[in-house]
């Protein structure tokens, strides 16, 4: 017998429709059966068990579902309403003995069913979104209760609330204080403008700093004050270094007093008294020189002077 080229007629039905979901069109007086498989994992409804199974051939009359035949070359018969919803494909074979026979008989025809449970959907994208808000609304009103994640969050969300009214408190006190504290900077900072205006307090100060600075500048230039000083001390030092070096004036006078010496024991008795008298000058000028001798005193007192802004 030739198979013919026939495709599953799934009619379109409403929800709620529960009968004939399958169907198909063929030469009446045949004998017909419908199998269901699972989509997600190949398995095979037992229709004699209402229940899902691995395929095994012996086990066809088991899974047949028969199709009725009708009036003009069409046959149905309803989707087993004890299959859950979900997406399954139908496979429709003409039997060819008194047995359904997976070797034996002929498949004519394969379509696939979305079912929701109760009925055929025949808009599955309306289906699957449909499933998808019905699996939210669940998991909303999980979320919801007490407990939930939502109602976790909300709890947590009104303890910081409350944790934030309490800061806020603190929040507006420390304000005021930063205000109180802006209002004692501000009349600061005006104290301060007025100060350095000219005239003011701060501006005096360094007004009389200036001049004592010009002065000590003037004292220390060339031929100043200060400098004239200074001058006249490195002049007297000049000449000593001249008196003592060979040849100079004290010089001459102590080859003088040895000459004499030669000559007289009195004149030695003198010469050593002149010596006596130039170690005392001598040692009175090193003493002066000291820290803390006459001539260091007025070097020091000259600068407290100058330190102090003039004489």
């Amino acid at each position: 017998m030739r198979k013919l080229a026939i495709f599953l007629i799934l009619l379109a039905a409403s929800i709620g429709y529960a009968t004939s979901e399958i169907q198909i069109g063929y030469k009446s007086g045949n004998t017909l059966y419908a199998l269901v498989r699972k989509h997600s994992d190949s398995t095979v409804w037992n229709d004699s068990n209402s229940a899902w199974e691995t395929w095994v051939d012996a086990y066809v009359p088991d899974y047949n579902i028969a199709m009725a035949d009708g009036d003009g070359d069409f046959y149905k018969a309803d989707f087993p309403s004890g299959i859950s919803a979900g997406l399954y494909p139908i496979n429709v074979y003409l039997r060819q003995g008194d047995d359904p026979n997976n070797d034996n008989d002929i498949l004519v025809g394969t379509g696939q069913i979305v079912w929701d449970g109760t009925a055929e959907v025949t808009d599955y994208t309306s289906y699957t979104d449909r499933q998808t808000i019905i699996g939210d609304t669940n998991e909303l009103e999980t979320d919801w209760t007490d407990g939930g994640r939502l109602d976790t969050i909300i709890d947590s969300a009104l303890t910081d609330t409350n944790d934030i009214q309490e800061d806020w408190a603190t929040i507006v006190a420390q304000v005021a204080d930063v205000n109180t504290d802006t209002d004692t900077i501000i009349a600061d900072t005006n104290e301060l403008e007025t100060d350095w205006t000219n005239g003011g307090r701060l501006d005096v100060i360094i007004d009389s700093i200036l001049a004592d600075t010009n002065e000590l500048e003037t004292d220390w230039t060339n031929a100043g004050r200060l400098d004239a000083i200074i001058d006249l001390i490195l002049g007297d030092s000049n000449e000593l270094e001249t008196d003592w070096t060979d040849g100079g004036r004290l010089d001459l006078i102590l080859d003088a007093v040895l000459v004499d010496t030669n000559d007289t024991q009195e004149d030695w008795a003198a010469l050593l008294v002149n010596i006596a008298d130039i170690e005392t000058d001598t040692n009175e000028l090193e003493t002066d020189w000291t820290d803390g001798g006459r001539l260091d005193v007025i070097i020091d007192d000259i600068q407290d002077t100058s330190g102090a802004g003039g004489f």
